[in-house]
Order: C-alpha cells, then structure tokens, then sequence
C-alpha cells in the first residue's frame, strides 16, 4: 500500500487504506507500529514512521564543521546558506529569524 504525505512511503501492518500484511524487505526499517521505511530515514530528522520511532533512540548527532550550522531538524548545512532564500535545511530553519532586507 502506498500512502502520499511529504515522501512516498511503504506501509504494512494495519493502516489506514491498507489491506493485507507484509514482512519489511531486508534494506527497510521496521517502525514500532510494523510500518516499513527505507533504512536511511532512520534518525533523519524527520518523522516518516506515523508513530514517530524512526526518530526515537538516535542518540546526540555528530557535530556540525566549524563552517557549518545546526538545523532544527539535527541537519547541519553551510552557515554561508543561512539566510539566502534557499531552503537548505529541509526544514526551513535555515530561512527562520533572517534580519529583513531593506
């Protein structure tokens, strides 16, 4: 069953619009609630299991570069992209408390 939200994402188990049962492929993640997930969403910052798990667990990130920034979402990105109208965190953190253009 497919479901559409921000990503396109695999569903098992009992979901909402879903029929049926199967077991996750060896290159997904299982979430708490049997949903299955690419395993690169784990610990993404963002929430792709409908229960949240993929992002429970993940203990401290890794530190950003000296050249780089913390997103909101755990992301780090260029700190020379903050502000510059480009959304490069994913997230839009990086376009957040900008100084106005005057």
């Amino acid at each position: 069953c497919i479901a559409r939200g921000r990503r396109q994402r695999l569903l098992s188990g009992k979901a909402p619009g879903c029929s049926g049962w199967r077991p996750c492929r060896k290159e997904e993640a299982v979430c708490a609630n049997g949903q299955c997930i690419p395993r690169d969403f784990l610990c993404d910052g963002e929430r792709d299991c409908t229960d949240g798990s993929d992002e429970s667990h993940c203990g401290t990130p890794s530190p950003c570069e000296p050249n780089e920034f913390r997103c909101r979402n755990g992301h780090c990105a260029l700190t020379l992209w903050r502000c510059d109208g480009d959304n490069d965190c994913a997230d839009g953190s990086d376009e957040l408390d900008c100084p106005t253009k005057g």
